[in-house]
């Protein structure tokens, strides 16, 4: 058995028929054995999915819930934690790669 776990999903995007189409990827599940966290292995799967996140052929919005025991981890690629929402506990994360307008 592998002692990490990845689980991903793209859907069309919002604003798909706008001069700035993208589309809408969701992170479900990033799980590291407790035995082999702080090895590097989070981080390295971490870079993967925002790698496949920027190879998307549209620009894609990543987004993520976070469990208390990983806001940190989350916060250290310097992503800001979203405490709105139905459990503040559990704050969303983001990576937008949408052009800026």
């Amino acid at each position: 058995m592998w002692p990490w776990a990845i689980r991903l999903c793209r859907g069309a995007g919002l604003r798909a028929r706008t001069a700035y189409p993208f589309t809408v990827g969701r992170l479900h599940d990033l799980f590291v054995e407790p035995g082999t966290r702080r090895t590097g292995l989070g981080n390295k799967m971490v870079e993967e999915v925002f790698r496949w996140a920027r190879q998307s052929s549209m620009p894609m919005m990543l987004d993520w819930q976070a469990t208390e025991e990983s806001i940190s981890f989350y916060a250290s690629f310097g992503l800001e934690a979203d405490f709105v929402g139905d459990f503040p506990q559990c704050p969303g994360f983001t990576l937008d790669l949408r052009p800026k307008t």
